[in-house]
């Protein structure tokens, strides 16, 4: 706080002793409100005025420029921060996407002196397995298994002429897929091992789930058939797809 009168104003009220100088309380007001001029001049001339007057009385002057603007006591920013992530799918299978799984020699029965009803059998199921160190997809996605030529499995497609009642130019087989993963597409859960198996009587089989990333194990079984094989080659193409929703 500041005493608003100068020395010489002092004197004179204590010599009227008609008037006092005390502490100003400086409040919020418009400028000039002392004829038209905001400076302690105007202030110091108004009270001398008073004193020579003759008046007595008392009387405090202050003067103080309002807020420039309404006062904000709380004031909030936000900031949108984006980013985008690509879906994707992963299944390592070295440094190609085609294969090749060559069981060679399938083996039948081929004694002269074995029960007619073995004669040409396959003599024991054909089996493959096919690890991965990394499969798996960044979103919901399906796992595909499909066989080219659905559920005859491999396929002799120059066997010839044969009795049908005895003999079969076709082998299927069984393909099953293993990983870790989650069947919840709308949340996060804790994954657990899965398995996609297309039977020797499916043409294909679809898994659906949420995002994923394992090995992946896939398992080839072709049992004996119940009929003796045509001689000639066998073949069909195994196609598994991993496809992001």
């Amino acid at each position: 706080m500041k005493k608003l009168l100068s020395a010489a104003a002092l004197a004179l009220l204590s010599t009227a002793g008609v008037a006092q100088a005390d502490d100003i309380a400086f409040s919020g007001q418009t400028p000039g409100v002392f004829g038209g001029t905001s400076n302690h001049s105007s202030l110091l001339g108004y009270a001398v005025g008073v004193v020579l007057s003759g008046g007595v009385g008392y009387n405090q002057f202050g003067l103080n420029a309002g807020n420039t603007q309404t006062a904000s006591p709380t004031v909030t920013n936000t900031w949108l921060i984006k980013g985008t992530v690509t879906k994707d799918c992963s299944y390592y299978g070295g440094s190609s996407t085609a294969h090749t799984l060559d069981f060679g020699t399938i083996g039948v029965n081929t004694n002269s002196n074995t029960n007619v009803n073995s004669a040409f059998d396959m003599v024991s199921p054909a089996t493959a397995v096919v690890n991965s160190t990394t499969a798996g997809c960044n979103f919901n996605n399906t796992v595909t298994l499909s066989k080219q030529n659905g559920a005859q499995g491999l396929l002799n497609g120059a066997a010839g002429g044969y009795d049908s009642n005895e003999f079969q130019a076709n082998i299927p087989y069984s393909v099953a897929a293993s990983f870790q993963g989650t069947t919840n597409t709308s949340a996060g859960a804790a994954g657990s091992p899965q398995t996609v198996t297309a039977a020797t009587g499916d043409a294909s089989k679809v898994w659906t789930g949420g995002a994923w990333r394992s090995d992946m194990t896939l398992t080839i079984n072709a049992p004996t058939p119940g009929k003796a094989l045509v001689a000639g080659n066998y073949q069909d193409t195994l196609t598994v797809e991993l496809k992001a929703l």
